[in-house]
């Protein structure tokens, strides 16, 4: 793949369909085909953790276009990424988390009980726990001498290490807050897809829509 993405046409707030339109090509056999070739080449290029995400994905065609249906929503959120923000509502509670454990370290500090899996693209990840405290609470530690009042790690607490530089100091001015999700990257795995089997057929799209169920037959004039 050239890694290319085309242009996009947002006709819902909340899409579950991603479709190209083919106002010159009247050919049902044809966008079926395209269609379901796009939906096994996103299943193999998606990120998958058990494959049940991947599973979800169908295609989607009519006489004069082709695409792909998502009814999860996290498949939208993989695709077009979310923004980073701190995770509040875990206040207060033990949160499960995996982790990428690749040379099994994690799993050696967690201990002979630690749980780990491989997931379905082949990534070894440790299962850890973690505690967030409630909002605004500190605690007491004793550091230089002296007993002082510190935030205790709640979301949105100061002092977390946000990033670290390639050799793994901590970058500059980059102290970050505790409990901050860095949001998910784009990955575009559903354009990408419907793009390279548009080129295999010698279509090339200028735009995809992205619908739902409401807007489908305005966009497809079913």
């Amino acid at each position: 793949m050239d890694g290319l993405v085309i242009n996009e046409q947002m006709m819902t707030l909340h899409p579950d369909r991603m479709i190209v339109i083919m106002n010159d090509l009247d050919d049902p056999l044809v966008m079926e085909t395209m269609a379901n070739e796009s939906v096994e080449l996103a299943k193999k290029i998606m990120p998958k953790i058990s494959g049940s995400l991947a599973r979800s994905l169908a295609p989607v065609h009519g006489n004069n276009f082709y695409g792909i249906y998502f009814p999860d929503k996290r498949a939208w959120y993989l695709e077009h990424g979310t923004n980073p923000f701190t995770m509040k509502s875990l206040a207060g509670k033990t949160i499960p988390m995996w982790v990428e454990d690749p040379d099994g370290e994690v799993a050696k500090e967690e201990g002979p009980k630690a749980k780990t899996r491989v997931t379905a693209d082949g990534r070894r990840q440790t299962l850890i726990f973690r505690h967030a405290a409630p909002i605004g609470s500190r605690k007491m530690v004793f550091k230089r001498g002296q007993w002082i009042s510190v935030p205790r790690s709640y979301p949105g607490a100061p002092g977390r290490i946000a990033n670290r530089a390639g050799n793994g100091r901590i970058s500059a001015g980059n102290v970050g807050v505790r409990w901050r999700h860095p949001g998910i990257d784009s990955r575009h795995y559903m354009n990408r897809s419907i793009e390279e089997v548009s080129y295999r057929y010698g279509i090339f799209p200028d735009r995809v829509y992205l619908i739902d169920a409401a807007t489908y037959p305005a966009a497809t004039k079913s």
